[in-house]
């Protein structure tokens, strides 16, 4: 019988027993979490305008804690010394999708409650909390006076019945100004030199 070569079963094994322990942060899971409620909620062509939203509230309230990068960010928070992002994170997401996923409440409260639940009781759990649903305030009023107007898709409907698009799709869009960036050609990339 042939011996079996333990180092080679090892580098072999390893890639797979590392990827059932490997686990998504705080940021990530609610991210899915959001995505499979915006989903739920049919809003059409506009259904995950909420992450937008969700994403720049995120950032904002775990840069308040991590400051990690101290120049960026709109709204310039200020987090009590140990803040929790765990429960800073859940709270933004929350706020957000109770205002944008409106017909999905019940799911995102069961979301929102066990997300809180892994939070120790105590002040950094409260204060967490109250970061992430300032932050989700302040984007959310940093985009109201964009002019975007509400997109009335006709609702998901079953198999065989045609509902058509808006045409043109996003006819809305233009008269919205940038929220986030300070202009529309930050990053455009500069004229190509011959």
């Amino acid at each position: 019988m042939k011996a079996i070569n333990v180092k080679r079963l090892c580098v072999f094994a390893a890639p797979f027993l590392f990827a059932a322990s490997a686990q998504a942060d705080v940021v990530t899971n609610w991210n899915q979490r959001a995505s499979e409620i915006t989903v739920a909620h049919q809003a059409g062509p506009w259904g995950q305008a909420p992450m937008v939203l969700i994403q720049a509230a995120v950032f904002e309230s775990v840069n308040a804690v991590t400051r990690r990068y101290p120049q960026a960010g709109y709204l310039k928070l200020d987090a009590p010394a140990g803040a929790s992002i765990d429960a800073a994170v859940a709270a933004a997401n929350r706020a957000v999708l109770i205002r944008m996923a409106t017909t999905q409440g019940a799911g995102i409260e069961a979301a929102y409650q066990a997300a809180l639940a892994t939070v120790p009781e105590g002040p950094a759990k409260a204060d967490g909390i109250a970061l992430g649903e300032k932050a989700a305030s302040g984007i959310l009023a940093m985009r109201k006076p964009t002019g975007a107007l509400p997109v009335f898709y006709r609702p998901i409907t079953g198999a065989g019945v045609y509902v058509p698009t808006v045409v043109p799709a996003n006819a809305d869009l233009p008269p919205a100004s940038c929220w986030v960036l300070d202009r529309v050609d930050q990053f455009r990339p500069a004229p190509r030199r011959s």
